[in-house]
């Protein structure tokens, strides 16, 4: 089991990243002029980034406390409970509120699954090596977000 470890958590880190990418593309195009839901002021136009940000920003605050307590898979599972809705919301929205509440659970899947991730790698790779922990894990993230907008992998 040992050795599937890095598979398994580059796969966690890989849905992550696509999640995120897929999400901010729908949102981004949703806003744009023919959009669904075309906004006319800046302001409200980026109160899903803001939301977003808002969220993450809390969660965070949570999500080390809630790991070193209930265990990483824990934390991990809550974060993919939370983002569970997103899709949902945002493809049977009839309001922007509704896309900005989607944004708040995005940010609290992202904060809990992410932070998970993060110290599951620590974890497999050890303390000598947290550069390389958390430079392959926001590599394989980032990739995954390039290759949700790029066409690259399925939808």
């Amino acid at each position: 089991m040992r050795r599937l470890q890095p598979a398994l958590w580059a796969l966690l880190v890989a849905a992550t990243g696509w999640v995120m990418g897929s999400v901010e593309l729908t949102q981004a195009l949703m806003t744009t002029a023919g959009g669904r839901f075309e906004t006319a002021s800046g302001l409200r136009s980026s109160a899903f980034l803001v939301s977003f940000g808002l969220s993450k920003a809390a969660s965070n605050l949570v999500v080390g406390w809630l790991a070193d307590r209930a265990g990483r898979r824990t934390a991990m599972a809550v974060g993919w409970l939370a983002g569970a809705a997103v899709a949902p919301m945002i493809h049977f929205a009839q309001a922007w509120e509704v896309v900005v509440a989607s944004d708040v659970l995005l940010g609290i899947q992202q904060s809990f699954c992410w932070s998970a991730g993060i110290f599951a790698m620590l974890d497999l790779l050890g303390p000598s090596r947290r550069g390389l922990a958390i430079g392959l894990l926001e590599t394989l993230g980032y990739i995954a977000i390039a290759a949700s907008r790029s066409g690259l992998a399925p939808p």
